[in-house]
């Protein structure tokens, strides 16, 4: 991935770390297959993509890394034992200890955590990421609605994807060069500082 960026642009600027196993079911219900699976899709791939893109950056003092977290690790959202808790939550003291290892080489690490996201009717296609109905049960979709439903406050509305790349592409951008090691939440309010 880094060599095919570098043979086409010539350097690589920024990397958004945003794989996930989305995953909602409870932790007893997890085979060991889906242990496995949800923490390679959520930890695994941005600590690989991490390693292979900092050489480049410190190469040429130059980078930013945003990854995406999510809220359900402050919020102890039912159903994302792995997503929220193992997986997205790891990404808070992921962001930080990078971060801490490579300012002095120009290179900054953020951390995006979005809360609820609406999906928007031209994502639902195929290949689109639409939710596999085996690793989010309907069940638990329904539970996870009447949660969110009880839980009225902040901005009573999932964010619309472009809400979340907005501040993405700030941490990306060279605007962004003085802030390092930080977590923002874009939650609406779900869960506040």
């Amino acid at each position: 991935m880094v060599q095919r960026a570098l043979d086409k642009f010539g350097r690589v600027d920024a990397l958004v770390n945003n794989a996930a196993a989305l995953i909602r079911m409870r932790l007893v219900d997890f085979t060991e297959e889906l242990l496995q699976l949800a923490v390679n899709g959520n930890m695994w791939t941005t600590l690989r993509c991490s390693r292979a893109v900092l050489p480049t950056m410190t190469a040429q003092h130059y980078g930013r890394i945003v990854n995406i977290g999510g809220e359900a690790w402050r919020t102890g959202t039912p159903f994302h034992t792995l997503l929220g808790g193992v997986g997205k939550g790891s990404m808070i003291g992921l962001t930080a200890t990078i971060a801490g290892e490579v300012g002095e080489h120009g290179i900054t690490v953020n951390c995006v955590s979005p809360s609820a996201i609406a999906v928007v009717p031209s994502d639902q296609g195929p290949g689109s990421g639409a939710l596999n109905p085996v690793w989010n049960p309907p069940d638990v979709a329904n539970e996870l609605a009447r949660i969110a439903a009880s839980r009225a406050y902040g901005i009573p509305r999932s964010a619309h994807p472009s809400e979340i790349a907005a501040a993405v592409a700030f941490l990306a951008s060279s605007e962004a060069s003085f802030v390092t090691g930080q977590h923002i939440g874009v939650s609406g309010g779900r869960a506040m500082l």
